[in-house]
């Protein structure tokens, strides 16, 4: 299907129909990427004032946390400053206090996050509209309109119901082919291989490690380069040097990094010059220094701190300086491309481990933690994998827990590696952090005997 049809009918059509103002929105965003800086704080001020009222009228939560906020008062973003953290606690405590009250045209949405903590929240098609603009006009960076042919390399769910089947109709429609980021066996890849060259997509969207891995077996086994690419855009995972490297030889185009979480949103985006520059309009970032100094303004460096998001487009479920536990600080002066978008100077962050099965397939870690993070009785967990076939899943439950909960486990783990494995189920109090600080979910003490060299590095896909 013409890729000008899908993208001046279709898909406008798809997006408006689901009441997404996404084609508005990239119209806005496309002008305000250049207006002065003082106009974007600006804008920032006024989204600021709406949603810190919105918050308070709409929510039990913020009615008693904003109290001493007076929206008609807000001179500038740093108004919020001194209104606490919101946590991932708060969201899986008090979810319901923090929804608004206008429950119409919403979706509700779950994220294990970096700790190994299910959390729920609810977004709106507003919300889902601004940030899929957002996005839309960072792929415009690298010449890649609207409706150009994708391939999306993705987690999608072992077993396909009605809804996934339509979907994928939809997507070919599109001009979009999803592929399973769960499993990249050699196998897979040399399938996924000949399904990418035969869709001849216009760009790559995927996990960052998936797609690095499809890099370096093509380059492995001394296939040629991807041709008629313009980018390939990685995301949810820290993108490493060499798996940059990796990427541009065998794609022969730009790498880009989409940085964003389910829960905080869309947040920054690469430009062609590799700066991550901050979606202003959409979001409020700040970092805050470990060490409890003074925060440095948005295009003033400083020391790495924890990045800290408001969305703006998020009434249905207001996230207010929300701490997203990743790590980050902002690059100095304007970027070459003359954008007035600040820049973040790097995020930093944990890659995802791989699981090895028996028949040598690597299984990306988000394949068992979706099967732990949508189960209710499922707290905080973490999975180490201690043998090819057992695996220890420690789990802090969340109500009621019974022997039903740890046979739907093993099953699925069973299903997922295709064939039984061993799975002890250890139900504790709590789940103390590694010595990094931080909640590791997924850990392979598995290693695999399948190193691939590019140049000077060595990929080993273990622990």
């Amino acid at each position: 299907m013409s890729s000008s049809f899908v993208r001046h009918l279709l898909f406008p059509l798809h997006e408006g129909l689901k009441g997404k103002p996404t084609f508005s929105a990239l119209r806005f965003l496309e002008k305000s990427q250049w207006w002065r800086p003082e106009d974007l704080r600006r804008l920032q001020v006024e989204r600021l004032k709406a949603l810190v009222e919105s918050a308070k009228r709409e929510t039990t939560f913020y009615g008693e946390r904003l109290q001493d906020v007076k929206a008609g008062q807000i001179r500038s973003v740093d108004a919020i400053s001194e209104v606490p953290f919101l946590r991932r606690a708060d969201l899986q405590e008090r979810g319901e206090e923090i929804r608004s009250r206008r429950r119409e045209g919403v979706t509700r949405m779950s994220t294990g996050g970096s700790s190994g903590q299910p959390v729920s929240f609810y977004v709106d098609q507003i919300r889902m509209g601004w940030n899929e603009g957002a996005r839309l006009r960072s792929h415009r960076w690298f010449g890649i309109e609207p409706g150009e042919r994708e391939v999306v390399i993705w987690g999608s769910p072992i077993e396909l119901t009605r809804q996934d089947r339509m979907r994928t109709i939809r997507d070919r429609i599109l001009g979009s082919l999803l592929l399973s980021a769960f499993e990249m066996s050699d196998r897979t890849m040399e399938r996924y291989d000949k399904m990418i060259r035969a869709h001849r997509p216009r760009k790559i969207y995927s996990y960052a490690s998936s797609i690095a891995l499809q890099a370096e077996y093509v380059l492995s086994t001394g296939r040629p380069p991807y041709s008629g690419i313009r980018a390939v855009f990685a995301t949810a995972e820290p993108l490493l040097p060499f798996q940059r490297e990796a990427i541009t030889r065998a794609f022969d185009c730009p790498v880009a990094v989409e940085y964003g979480a389910r829960d905080a949103g869309l947040i920054a985006h690469d430009c062609p010059q590799g700066r991550l520059h901050v979606n202003v309009e959409n979001v409020i970032v700040e970092i805050v220094p470990l060490d409890g100094s003074v925060p440095p303004g948005a295009g003033q460096a400083g020391e790495s701190g924890e990045i800290v998001v408001t969305d703006l487009n998020s009434a249905a479920f207001p996230f207010i300086r929300y701490r997203t536990g990743d790590v980050g600080r902002w690059a100095e002066g304007p970027c070459p491309c003359g954008r007035s978008l600040p820049a973040l100077a790097a995020v930093e962050g944990r890659t995802t481990d791989f699981l090895v099965a028996r028949d040598g397939r690597r299984l990306h870690a988000l394949s068992v933690i979706y099967i732990l993070r949508e189960m209710e009785s499922v707290g905080r967990f973490r999975v180490t994998q201690e043998e090819v076939d057992r695996f220890v899943v420690e789990i802090v439950p969340r109500g009621e827990w019974g022997e039903g909960d740890e046979m739907r486990i093993r099953s699925r783990f069973d299903s997922l590696f295709g064939e039984p494995v061993r799975v002890e189920i250890v139900l504790r109090d709590d789940l103390p952090a590694g010595p990094s600080g931080k909640h590791r979910y997924v850990v392979s003490n598995v290693r695999s005997q399948e190193r691939l060299e590019i140049g000077n590095w060595k990929l080993e896909i273990s622990k």
